[in-house]
C-alpha cells in the first residue's frame, strides 16, 4: 500500500512586533502577474524584503507523490501577491544557503534562521530600501494577516496560537542573494547623519571602502533618543561631547607633523562618531586583505615586552612639560581592527 505525501508549509516566527496596525491590503501597485510565469529573486530586489513563507516537502524515499511540489505552491502564492499589488518571488533554498541573516535597526545581526537543510522553496515579497522603510512595515504587517486561496489545498498547515495563519510568521529580512554588510552601510541612521556633519576629517569622506580602527573613545551606555530631545541634549547626556572632542584632536594631530617622536606624523586619520562612542581610524583600503593595512598595523598595534611579558599599548603624546603644560595624551587600541567605511552621503 502505498504512503500518501503532503507538501508541508513552513511559516517561519517573525522577529517585528507591530501594533495598532488595522487589517487592510497593500497598496496595488503595477506589478506584472502572469499565471504560469516564474519570478525568481536576483540579487537586483531588495535590499530588504519580507520573508512570507517556505515550503518543502514531507515526504522520504519510497512514498507516493501527491499534491503539490514546492516549485508549484511557491510560484501560485507569488501569482497572488502579485494580483495583490505585491511584487514577490521565489528563492530555492539548497543544503548550501539554508540560512537568512536578520538584522536591526541598526545593521546589526540580530539571529540567523536556519532554514531546512532539505531543498525548499521560500516566497520572498518586496524591494525596500531599509527595514524602517513604512511602506516595508505596512506590507509586512499586511502578510502577516493574509490567507492566500494558493494555500487552502495541496498544501499541509497547522495553526497554533503563536501562528494562526498561514503567512503569521512572515519576517523583514535582507535578500539572501545580496551580501548583508553591504546593506548594512547602506542604511542611513538620521543621527549619524547629525552626529557627522561639519566634521573635520569625517570618515565618510574616506574614498576607500574599508579603514582600521585605531582608538576608541567612548560614552555612557547607549538609550534611545526621544523623537523631541535635541542634538545638544543627546551628546551632553551620553557624555558623547567629550568623546568626540577628544577623537577630533587626535585625528588632527596624527595628520600633522607634532609627534617628537617621528611615529605618528602626517597619518591619513579620520573620525566617525556613532549612538556608542568616537572613533579614530587610520587608512583607505580596497578589501579587507589590503597588503597596506599591515603597515598601520605594525604603526598602532601594542606589543608584548619580552623581559616583564607585559604588553606595551601605543601612544601619542603631545606637549611641553618644561614650559608647565600638560601634555595630552592618546593611547592605541591594542588591537586595530579593519572596519568597513560608513555611507551617509
Amino acid at each position: 500500500m502505498s504512503l500518501r505525501r503532503h507538501w508541508s508549509l513552513i511559516c517561519l516566527l517573525s522577529w517585528v512586533c507591530l501594533a495598532g496596525f488595522a487589517n487592510r491590503p497593500c497598496q496595488a501597485a503595477r506589478i506584472e502577474a502572469v499565471a504560469g510565469k516564474s519570478y525568481r529573486l536576483t540579487d537586483r530586489h531588495g535590499p530588504w524584503m519580507v520573508m512570507v513563507a517556505s515550503f518543502h516537502s514531507s515526504s522520504r524515499d519510497g512514498e507516493t507523490d501527491e499534491g503539490k511540489t514546492p516549485q508549484q505552491a511557491a510560484d501560485q502564492l507569488v501569482y497572488e501577491l502579485r494580483q495583490k499589488g505585491v511584487p514577490a518571488y521565489t528563492y530555492e533554498i539548497g543544503a548550501d544557503s539554508s540560512s537568512v541573516v536578520t538584522r536591526d535597526r541598526l545593521g546589526q545581526t540580530v539571529e540567523r534562521r536556519n532554514l531546512r537543510a532539505l531543498r525548499s522553496v521560500a516566497v520572498i515579497a518586496g524591494n525596500y530600501p531599509s527595514y524602517q522603510d513604512e511602506t516595508a512595515q505596512q506590507t509586512l504587517a499586511w502578510v502577516k494577516l493574509f490567507v492566500p486561496a494558493s494555500l487552502q489545498e495541496g498544501v499541509v498547515f497547522k495553526p497554533t496560537p503563536g501562528r494562526p495563519g498561514p503567512l503569521s510568521g512572515a519576517f523583514l529580512t535582507i535578500n539572501p542573494l545580496v551580501d548583508p554588510a553591504e546593506v548594512s552601510s547602506r542604511n542611513v541612521d538620521p543621527l549619524l547623519v547629525k552626529l557627522n556633519s561639519g566634521v573635520r576629517h569625517s570618515l565618510s569622506e574616506n574614498k576607500g571602502p574599508y579603514t582600521l580602527v585605531v582608538a576608541h573613545f567612548g560614552g555612557k551606555t547607549f538609550t534611545e533618543v526621544n523623537q523631541r530631545k535635541s542634538l545638544t541634549d543627546f551628546l551632553v547626556d551620553n557624555d558623547l561631547n567629550m568623546a568626540g572632542e577628544q577623537a577630533e584632536r587626535l585625528a588632527a594631530a596624527l595628520r600633522q607633523d607634532l609627534d617628537p617622536k617621528g611615529v605618528y606624523r602626517n597619518v591619513d586619520a579620520y573620525v566617525w562618531h556613532d549612538r556608542y562612542e568616537s572613533i579614530v581610524t587610520v587608512g583607505s583600503f580596497a578589501s579587507e586583505n589590503d597588503p597596506a593595512i599591515e603597515h598601520y598595523r605594525r604603526m598602532f598595534a601594542a606589543s608584548v615586552n619580552p623581559a616583564s611579558g607585559q604588553t606595551d599599548f601605543r601612544y601619542l603624546s603631545i606637549g611641553d612639560d618644561s614650559k608647565n603644560v600638560a601634555p595630552e595624551v592618546w593611547t592605541f587600541v591594542p588591537t586595530p581592527q579593519v572596519m568597513r567605511v560608513p555611507q551617509i552621503r
